[in-house]
């Protein structure tokens, strides 16, 4: 009687562990994962003009220029604190992404909504990996071409997030680049911000941030809630909607 016992409480301690891990899981993980529905729930729809934050000419020099949307202000980090570019077009210092040596580094291009979030712009890029190693090249606007207007090798691949391959986390459309909130997202009183210092949005299911991502109040753009393929592309938080 007594084993019948023993075992019977090993087995409920066993059900306890695993019932236990499956809610750490979701707890800490829920925001990794994409939305249930159709492969394509996370891609605009044919209407929705994708291209609105990746203009067919950016002015690319070394990487397309980021292309900034109503209501955002370009920024760069001077002196310790957040400095805004009164002409951002001619004054480019604010980004530079090229390799760097030494104690200069490169500089991602930021900017800043009229809600205070704060937003890094990723530019078309494509990449090809080699004894663990990934190497980068920036590409001209919508195209296949580097630096210097030649074609990448073949054994370049464009990352799939800049593609007009949908299956493979692409739009309906090639884009030139686009911006992804700097910081993981905070919740006040006006909804979703992407602020430093603050406390992340936690205890949310998966519907309920990618219905807030949606719902973000940014006019001629795209929010919407990171998927696997801008993930691989940034290496960032699920939690954080992107443009």
């Amino acid at each position: 009687m007594e084993k019948k016992d023993h075992k019977a409480k090993f087995i409920l301690g066993l059900i306890f562990i695993l019932i236990l891990g499956i809610l750490l899981f979701l707890t800490f993980c829920s925001k990794k994962a994409e939305p249930e529905g159709p492969s394509d729930s996370n891609n605009p729809p044919a209407e929705t003009p994708t291209g609105s934050n990746s203009p067919e000419s950016s002015g690319f020099m070394e990487v397309n220029k980021p292309a900034l949307m109503e209501g955002m202000t370009a920024i760069k980090w001077e002196n310790n604190d957040w400095v805004d570019m009164k002409d951002p077009d001619k004054d480019t210092n604010w980004y530079d992404y090229s390799k760097r040596t030494g104690e200069e580094a490169a500089k991602w291009a930021n900017a800043r909504t009229a809600d205070g979030s704060y937003w890094v712009w990723i530019p078309r890029f494509a990449y090809k990996i080699s004894q663990e190693k990934v190497d980068i090249i920036f590409l001209q606007n919508k195209t296949t071409l580097d630096k210097n207007s030649e074609e990448i090798s073949n054994d370049y691949i464009v990352h799939p997030a800049f593609s007009s391959n949908v299956e493979q986390g692409g739009w309906n459309e090639e884009i030139t680049g686009f911006w992804v909130s700097k910081f993981e997202a905070a919740k006040n009183e006006n909804g979703l911000v992407f602020l430093p210092n603050t406390y992340s949005y936690n205890n949310i299911t998966i519907g309920e941030a990618y219905t807030l991502s949606k719902s973000l109040p940014y006019e001629n753009a795209f929010p919407h809630l990171i998927k696997n393929s801008e993930w691989g592309g940034r290496g960032i938080s699920c939690s954080e909607p992107i443009w």
